[in-house]
């Protein structure tokens, strides 16, 4: 049996790493094709975990604000969209939810800011505002 130098394993996993994340790409961008999004959670500080939230919009905001995790974990929990991820300060915890036309209308008035944590837990909280993405129901038919 032949010895595999080292720099090929790591070379075959980071492709391994980027051709799953081209598929998990293309499954999300599925979601972004026709509705907006709010994400919600919270991410790892060096003062602790902070609440944070964002109107997500188009997929590349999502890439955008994963950008710093090392690596992701996406979770369909009976239609709840769950995102987390370790960086370099703690664990960031998200969840992702459809925004309703009447939502949109009222993130719209506010010009989706991301600094009105009242509205993103008026939204989060409330079967009006928003919904379950249903992301595994959505991209694979389950």
């Amino acid at each position: 049996m032949k010895d595999i130098p080292p720099h090929d394993i790591e070379n075959a996993l980071y492709w391994l790493d980027f051709e799953e994340w081209n598929n998990i790409q293309a499954e999300l961008e599925i979601l972004f094709k026709q509705d907006d999004y709010l994400l919600t959670g919270y991410f790892g500080s060096w003062k602790g975990s902070l609440a944070s939230g964002k109107f997500i919009r188009e997929f590349r905001y999502l890439q955008k604000v994963l950008s710093h995790l090392e690596y992701i974990r996406i979770i369909d929990r009976n239609g709840h969209l769950i995102i987390e991820g370790p960086q370099h300060d703690g664990s960031d915890y998200y969840e992702l939810k459809r925004l309703t036309k009447k939502d949109t209308e009222l993130a719209s008035y506010y010009n989706f800011e991301d600094e009105q944590r009242k509205l993103h837990t008026t939204i989060m909280q409330s079967n009006f505002y928003s919904a379950l993405p249903n992301f595994a129901k959505k991209v694979y038919c389950i």
